[in-house]
């Protein structure tokens, strides 16, 4: 459970306002359901092989565990 608002995807855009990255950069590696955001925001995400299939169908690329 996480709190309303935060997600895997606003922590990756506070350390692109913190560090001056620009999010369209950013690669994401993910398996679960709490993945999903950050996944579908990214510029490529990568999802392992195994991962729920909603996961692998928004993926660019699927990798081996």
């Amino acid at each position: 459970m996480q709190p309303l608002n935060i997600s895997k995807w606003s922590g990756i855009l506070q350390w692109c306002e913190y560090t001056n990255f620009s999010p369209s950069r950013i690669i994401t590696v993910g398996d679960a359901g709490n993945d999903l955001e950050m996944l579908i925001h990214a510029d490529k995400s990568i999802v392992i092989a195994g991962a729920e299939k909603r996961l692998i169908d928004i993926a660019d690329h699927v990798i081996p565990p």
